[in-house]
C-alpha cells in the first residue's frame, strides 16, 4: 500500500469487531505493484501529459469569455470536471460489480480513449488565434 511505502503504521481498530474471529473479518487483499522508483516516476510523468492535454481546453474557455466572468467560468469548469470524474467512477464501479476488476479497468481505459477520439474532430480548428492568445496573456 502507499501508506506502507511512505512509512505509515498499520492501524487496527479497537472495536468489538476487532475481537471477532479472523475468518469472518478477512477480505481478499490485492497485492499492489511495487515498481522501481524510476519507473514509478516515469509513469507519473506520463500521467501528467493527460493533465497538460486539458490546458488547451482552458485556453479556449479563457478566449471565449469576458474578464468579468472568468472566476465563475473556472468555478463551473472545475465543478463540472469533478462531477464528470465522479460519474465516471460510479459507472466503472458499477461495471466492476459485474465483471472482474482488471476487466473494469480495461473498459475504463477503452472508454477514455474512445471519448478522446470522438471529441478530437469537434475540437480541431477551435484554438484561439495568436492575437487572441496574446490578448489573454
Amino acid at each position: 500500500m502507499i501508506g506502507t511505502r511512505i512509512g505509515l503504521q498499520d492501524y487496527r481498530p479497537t472495536t468489538p469487531a476487532a475481537a471477532a474471529p479472523a475468518a469472518r473479518r478477512t477480505v481478499p487483499r490485492v497485492r499492489p505493484l511495487h515498481p522501481p522508483i524510476v519507473l514509478a516516476a516515469l509513469l507519473g510523468g506520463l500521467a501528467a501529459i493527460g493533465y497538460a492535454a486539458a490546458l488547451p481546453l482552458q485556453e479556449r474557455l479563457v478566449a471565449s469569455i469576458d474578464l468579468a466572468t472568468k472566476g465563475q467560468a473556472f468555478g463551473l469548469l472545475s465543478t463540472g470536471t469533478m462531477v464528470g470524474q465522479a460519474a465516471g467512477a460510479l459507472l466503472i464501479g458499477g461495471i466492476a460489480d459485474v465483471v472482474a476488476a482488471a476487466a473494469a479497468m480495461t473498459i475504463a481505459a477503452v472508454l477514455a480513449i474512445a471519448t478522446s477520439l470522438l471529441l478530437m474532430p469537434a475540437l480541431r480548428g477551435t484554438m484561439p488565434s495568436e492575437d487572441e492568445a496574446m490578448a489573454m496573456a
